[in-house]
C-alpha cells in the first residue's frame, strides 16, 4: 500500500499527473457508484465542458480497505498513459481534506443506451450509423491493444462463444457486415480476424455504404452521441446496436480478463 501511495505522490510532484485545485471544481452532482467510490458530474474553471470526478476516501488507504485504493491507483495509472479520440480522457487528480478525485472527460450528453431508451419509439439507427459507431469502437480497442491494455467487462460474452452460443443476424444486415460478424464468432481465437483487419473491413463497408461522418448532419440529435467514448457495456442491452457490439468484442486478438 505504501508503494501505491508513494507512486501517487511522486507522479503528482514530478508532473506526470496534473493536479487540479479542488476549489476550481463546482456544481458537483452524484451520478452513481464506481468500483472504489462515488461518481459525480461537475464543472471546472479549466474546462469548457462538464467533467466527471471519481472519488475515493483517503481512509481507504488503510490496510483493511486496500483493494479500493489499489483499484483507484490502477485506473489512474492506465488512464494517465492514454491519449486517443475514442477513449475517455483523464484530466488529472484533485483532493480535499478527506478524499482524492480522478478528474475525467464526461461522455457527450449521456450514454447511447440512455438515448435509445428515451427515444426507442421515435428513433431508429440506420446501418451506416451503426457501422460508423462500430468503427469508432474498433479504433479505440485497437489503440488499447497497442498499449497492452485489455478490456475487463466482456468475460460473460466470451463464455457464450466457448459454449457455442451464437445470434442470428438481423434480416436487413448488410452482407459484408454479416460476413465479418460471423467471422468474429469463430470458436478458435486463431480463426478470428485481428482487430486491425476488423477496422480495415469496417472502413470498406462504410465506403460501400457511401457514408462520410464529416458530411453527417451535425444537427441530428443522435449524432451528438455517436461517440465511442461511450462504454461498450452501454451498448449490449439494446437490440438495435447489439450486432455492432458483438463484432468488436470477438476479434481474434481480443484478450479478456483484466
Amino acid at each position: 500500500m505504501a508503494s501505491s501511495k508513494k507512486w501517487l505522490d511522486d507522479a503528482i510532484s514530478e508532473g506526470k499527473i496534473h493536479q487540479i485545485t479542488y476549489d476550481q471544481i463546482t456544481k458537483i452532482e452524484n451520478i452513481g457508484e464506481g468500483s472504489f467510490g462515488k461518481v459525480y458530474s461537475a464543472e471546472c474553471d479549466l474546462f469548457s465542458e462538464k467533467i466527471v470526478i471519481k472519488k475515493i476516501k483517503k481512509c481507504h488507504i488503510k490496510e483493511k480497505e486496500k483493494d479500493k485504493f489499489y483499484a483507484f491507483i490502477k485506473e489512474l495509472k492506465i488512464h494517465s498513459t492514454l491519449d486517443h479520440a475514442n477513449i475517455i480522457r483523464l484530466y488529472g487528480i484533485s483532493e480535499n481534506k478527506n478524499s482524492y478525485f480522478l478528474v475525467m472527460q464526461f461522455a457527450n450528453n449521456g450514454t447511447l443506451r440512455e438515448f435509445l431508451k428515451e427515444k426507442h419509439d421515435t428513433y431508429t439507427l440506420d446501418w451506416a450509423k451503426k457501422i460508423s459507431l462500430a468503427k469508432q469502437m474498433a479504433d479505440g480497442i485497437q489503440y488499447l491493444h497497442s498499449r497492452d491494455i485489455i478490456h475487463r467487462d466482456l468475460q460473460a460474452l466470451m463464455r457464450q462463444i466457448t459454449k457455442g452460443l451464437r445470434e442470428e443476424p438481423l434480416p436487413d444486415t448488410p452482407f459484408e457486415y454479416m460476413e465479418l460478424y460471423q467471422y468474429c464468432w469463430k470458436l478458435e481465437p486463431e480463426d478470428r480476424p485481428l482487430i486491425q483487419e476488423v477496422c480495415s473491413r469496417l472502413d470498406s463497408i462504410l465506403i460501400d455504404l457511401d457514408y462520410s461522418p464529416a458530411l453527417a448532419d451535425i444537427t441530428d440529435e443522435f449524432d451528438d452521441r455517436l461517440d465511442s467514448k461511450l462504454l461498450a457495456a452501454d451498448l449490449e442491452f439494446h437490440p438495435d446496436v447489439q450486432p455492432v457490439y458483438k463484432i468488436i468484442e470477438n476479434s481474434g486478438d481480443f484478450v479478456y480478463g483484466l
